[in-house]
């Protein structure tokens, strides 16, 4: 783990909000950003990987391209190239924030690729960069921001790597677009804490389910990594609206908040209303965070209305925040790959 940019325990939290304050601006800078040589490379069979918070934006990429380009497009888990059997494919597209050692050791094998992707905040000319990516057919996506580290949890790299892959697949947001996106980001915060008023702290701490529809819930692992990895706390269940009723509210003891995320273009109109229905005679507690975007810009407001509900949470329980807290027994893992 980069324990790098040592920060004071008690003024963590303080970064933190900070950070989570500044997302809008840096999507802003991203959403003016030309993705043309990455969406170029998006051919034949396009294989994506990304570990850890670029996991969310890597899976989120990989249905895009599936759903909305009709690539052949499949997410690949990092621990897929250790083996001698590594996947094989025309692009490899790597999300990988700062170049963690999983992602280098997943580099290596570029050569058996056509076209390279890198999608990193790592600058192009570094030599790290340099040393690793000798493909003729590379394209580095350099996104902001030039420093995160020092957390364990990170707000603004995923984020921005989220926005990036909605415009390589659905094309870049127009200027009316990103207004609207602005002005629900402005209103994330209020619309989230007021959504769980009634749900303690305490209780989001402890078992939870978050609840999707239009996508598969893999989607959305952004989401679901976040709360994980700012509460360190088991990693919530993700389930799609309908497959609740085929196994998990009869599963799970009354008492538990779920968290349903919905947008307008749900597949069909009434079905947040039967999801609070089924939720409420279950003798569950629901909290509905809404957004009028539609998907998949919608996971962006959603991502700042978890960003705030996680910030409340983080003031109500404190934890020690800093990656220097944490880096202690995870190098047999995370340095796999280190040169």
């Amino acid at each position: 783990m980069d324990v790098a940019n040592p920060v004071d325990e008690k003024s963590a939290l303080s970064l933190l909000e900070c950070r989570a304050q500044e997302v809008a601006n840096h999507l802003g800078t991203v959403s003016e950003m030309s993705f043309e040589a990455a969406r170029n490379a998006l051919v034949g069979r396009v294989l994506v990987t990304g570990i850890g918070g670029s996991a969310g934006p890597a899976r989120l990429l990989a249905w895009l391209s599936s759903q909305r380009q009709g690539v052949h497009a499949r997410y690949v888990p990092m621990s897929g190239f250790t083996s001698d059997n590594a996947p094989v494919g025309d692009t490899l597209v790597v999300f990988s924030q700062y170049l963690s050692p999983n992602a280098t050791l997943v580099l290596k094998a570029a050569s058996h690729f056509r076209r390279v992707v890198l999608v990193t905040s790592v600058p192009p000319n570094s030599n790290p960069l340099q040393s690793l990516l000798t493909h003729e057919q590379t394209v580095i996506v350099h996104l902001p921001p030039a420093d995160e580290k020092g957390l364990f949890l990170r707000v603004i790299g995923p984020t921005v790597a989220t926005l990036f892959a909605i415009q390589v697949t659905c094309g870049p947001l127009g200027r009316s677009e990103f207004g609207e996106l602005y002005k629900a980001l402005c209103s994330a915060g209020e619309r989230a804490l007021a959504a769980a008023a009634e749900v303690s702290s305490d209780s989001l701490r402890g078992a939870l389910a978050f609840v999707f529809s239009g996508a598969d819930p893999s989607v959305f692992q952004g989401l679901v990594w976040k709360w994980m990895e700012g509460l360190r706390c088991a990693q919530p269940w993700a389930w799609d609206a309908l497959e609740l009723a085929h196994g998990p509210v009869q599963s799970v003891r009354g008492g538990m908040p779920w968290v349903v995320f919905t947008q307008p273009d749900s597949p069909t109109g009434d079905l947040t209303e039967r999801v609070h229905r089924v939720l409420v005679s279950n003798h569950q507690v629901p909290v509905f965070l809404r957004s009028e975007l539609p998907f998949p810009i919608s996971i962006l407001d959603h991502d700042a209305q978890l960003n705030a509900l996680l910030l409340r949470v983080l003031k109500d329980c404190p934890l020690d925040l800093r990656s220097s807290a944490l880096a202690v027994f995870d190098e047999p893992l995370y340095g796999l790959g280190r040169s």
